[in-house]
């Protein structure tokens, strides 16, 4: 086990969990968008 293991671990992690966050995001967006258009 090197010390740098837990970093990039961790670094791993936090990159998938950005990534989805941001998808969930703009998926919400998007959704929000063709309520909008609908109702219009």
């Amino acid at each position: 086990m090197h010390p740098t293991d837990p970093v990039l671990f961790t670094g791993k992690l936090w990159s998938k969990y950005i990534i989805s966050y941001l998808l969930c995001n703009i998926y919400i967006i998007n959704g929000r968008e063709r309520l909008q258009l609908k109702e219009h």
